[in-house]
């Protein structure tokens, strides 16, 4: 089982890429979980089978719950600001296999996007990628120099194939 968290600034498209990413998965023969890790996220596009905002969720593991579905990949969409993640005394990341830094196109330069990926991972030891989602509202740029960050659209459901590639 793959573990993806989900992490970004607010308005990033976290939640609407974890429910298309998901569909993407799942199109691949994978079974897939999504996990609200939000105790005040608002509606979500998808129907998660562990939920923050739940009492009964909150009583029980994500992981027992994901290993009791045999799901093959669970991704953890959480809303906490990324301050939350910095000043953790305890590893918010120790079950996770990869974590995609979820940003809006156009809101970073990707140099700095690539920053802020590569100190996060230094401060938790795992794999993070950066993820620049919405491209289909951003002007589009030219770059001369290789990016490492991964562009999506999480709406229109394109750069699938090459995030795949980055979390299995």
């Amino acid at each position: 089982m793959k573990t993806i968290a989900l992490i970004g600034p607010p308005q990033g498209g976290k939640s609407t890429l974890a429910f298309s990413l998901s569909k993407f998965l799942e199109k691949k023969g994978l079974s897939v979980g999504v996990a609200n890790m939000g105790e005040n996220a608002k509606a979500l596009k998808y129907s998660p089978f562990w939920d923050a905002r739940s009492r009964k969720s909150r009583k029980t593991d994500w992981l027992k719950t994901a290993k009791e579905e045999s799901l093959d990949f669970v991704l953890l969409d959480y809303s906490a600001g990324l301050g939350s993640f910095f000043f953790s005394k305890q590893n918010p990341f120790e079950k996770t296999d990869c974590i995609l830094l979820v940003f809006e196109a156009g809101t970073a330069p990707h140099e700095d996007a690539e920053a802020l990926a590569k100190t996060i991972e230094d401060r938790w030891e795992t794999k993070t990628v950066p993820v620049e989602n919405k491209t289909e509202l951003a002007k589009r740029r030219i770059s001369v120099f290789p990016s490492k960050v991964v562009s999506v659209s999480a709406w229109e459901k394109m750069g699938f194939d090459k995030l795949y590639a980055e979390i299995k």
